[in-house]
């Protein structure tokens, strides 16, 4: 009689769940290490799956009891609101915004976020009306962050019916960014919106021109 003996190793199991597994091992394993702990929601934020984020949102809400930093807040609020707790990241993106005395654009950016989830684009407006006031009042180049919020602001407009505030501030981003597809295309579907066909035609022209396979 013959004997057949397999080994099948590490491949015996799915490569995702091993790695996860020694990933785990290693955070529990050293539970004081917030680098490794804010690595590993981080990895689980950017896999997406509804197990993942809410492992994340865990991970990330022990973090912030011991570490409260802005980078740290906003991914809670992120898998907060990618968790449909709306509330939880709305709360989480203020405590982000007062920790940096209202100087944070990606609070603001993460206030926005939670607010479009539950459609309150008054408060949208309210909100980064000011905070974009006070960004172009600071010293120094803060393109960065005028182009992060000024969509948000443009499209709460536009839902709004605010049709010539939304073109006012589609077209602030689109001479931050004239290159950018995106923005262009939001400026120009807010003149459509406002019945403003020739400045739309001429936009599109002209975008068909610098980039021609964007239809």
């Amino acid at each position: 009689d013959r004997v057949t003996v397999a080994f099948f190793g590490d491949g015996a199991t799915e490569e995702g769940v091993f790695h996860e597994s020694i990933n785990f091992a290693a955070v529990q394993r050293a539970p004081r290490n917030i680098e490794l702990k804010t690595r590993y929601a981080s990895a689980l934020l950017s896999a997406g799956g509804a197990d993942d984020l809410e492992k994340a949102r865990t991970a990330l809400g022990e973090i912030v009891q011991t570490r409260s930093d802005p980078r740290t807040l906003y991914m809670l609020s992120q898998a907060e609101r990618r968790t449909g707790d709306f509330s939880a990241a709305e709360a989480t993106a203020r405590r982000m915004i007062a920790a940096q005395s209202g100087r944070s654009a990606f609070g603001y950016y993460a206030l926005a976020e939670a607010l479009s989830e539950r459609r309150e684009y008054k408060t949208i407006v309210d909100e980064l009306t000011p905070a974009l006031a006070a960004i172009r009042g600071q010293t120094g180049d803060h393109k960065n962050d005028l182009g992060l919020l000024l969509p948000h602001l443009g499209f709460a407009h536009q839902v709004l019916g605010d049709h010539d505030q939304a073109i006012a501030v589609f077209d602030e981003a689109h001479r931050l960014a004239p290159n950018d597809a995106g923005i262009t295309g939001y400026l120009i579907e807010a003149h459509i919106a406002a019945k403003h066909y020739g400045p739309a035609i001429d936009l599109a022209k002209q975008e068909l021109i610098t980039h021609p396979g964007n239809l």
